[in-house]
């Protein structure tokens, strides 16, 4: 049985995806921790931000709150998700504004 998704499918999952990462990437900056099930999604964010570090800081990056804001600006700017995924994404964002530094 094969498996199609349509073009509207495939859209929301993408976006759901980028969601998620902001979401991950926020709480990395705010110090919070991720749902166990984002365990390892969230250990290549950080593996990854280290070795940019390491190697150098990007040009124009933006540390600490500045950096938080910016992550949490372009979670807001991500498309359309399916309202059962937002609703979650959404309950970690407003702990990220509420225990962060946002």
């Amino acid at each position: 049985m094969e498996l199609l998704l349509t073009n509207m499918e495939v859209r929301a999952l993408k976006e759901t995806l980028e969601a998620e990462i902001a979401n991950l990437q926020m709480e990395i900056a705010a110090g919070l921790d991720s749902p166990a099930e984002f365990a390892e999604e969230r250990m290549r964010l950080q593996v990854s931000r280290l070795a940019d570090v390491l190697g150098h800081r990007q040009e124009g990056e933006v540390a600490g709150a500045g950096r938080l804001r910016e992550l949490l600006l372009d979670w807001y700017q991500t498309g359309p998700v399916p309202v059962e995924a937002r609703a979650g994404l959404a309950v970690r964002v407003e702990r990220v504004i509420t225990q962060g530094n946002a």
